[in-house]
């Protein structure tokens, strides 16, 4: 489609829109953030707690809390993450629509080559999903809480 005077208009709404889906992203990344920051408090407090009454049957249930603490922050980050992909493929198609408006500005093969330069220049990183980072540390923490309601129990 050439580019009119009509489309103008058009591309400021999906501007405007492919904006918004990113601004959703970051505030759900914040909001990942938080959860995760207070629950690494909360656990931190718990193994002080273990640490300061010692290994023993009645810290169970606060052993089994770091599970259920830690499960839960696993589950909460993988739907943060399952929102933030929904955000970025709304902004890809916003982002597309523009490219169809206005096609010599190769929004999507821009994006491309950079995504392209950034795996070369961190190739192995680049391998390591954030996802499964925030994925691992809140099963980290109900590993710990697992572990050590297992040494209670057999002891």
């Amino acid at each position: 489609m050439p580019v009119t005077k009509q489309s103008k208009p058009e591309v400021d709404v999906l501007i405007k829109l492919y904006e918004e889906q990113w601004t959703q992203v970051r505030h759900l990344e914040n909001q990942r953030a938080t959860v995760t920051n207070l629950i690494v408090i909360i656990a931190s407090a718990i193994l002080g707690f273990i640490v300061q009454q010692g290994l023993s049957i009645e810290i169970l249930p606060v052993s089994l809390l770091l599970i259920v603490l830690g499960v839960y922050g696993a589950l909460a980050s993988e739907k943060y993450y399952e929102r933030i992909i929904l955000c970025i493929k709304r902004s890809t198609v916003f982002r597309d629509q523009i490219d169809k408006i206005h096609p010599k500005m190769n929004l999507a093969q821009i994006m491309k080559d950079y995504s392209l330069q950034h795996k070369e220049r961190f190739p192995r990183l680049s391998k390591i999903s954030l996802r499964s980072l925030w994925f691992f540390l809140h099963l980290a923490i109900a590993l710990g809480g697992l572990a050590l309601s297992v040494i209670v129990l057999l002891r």
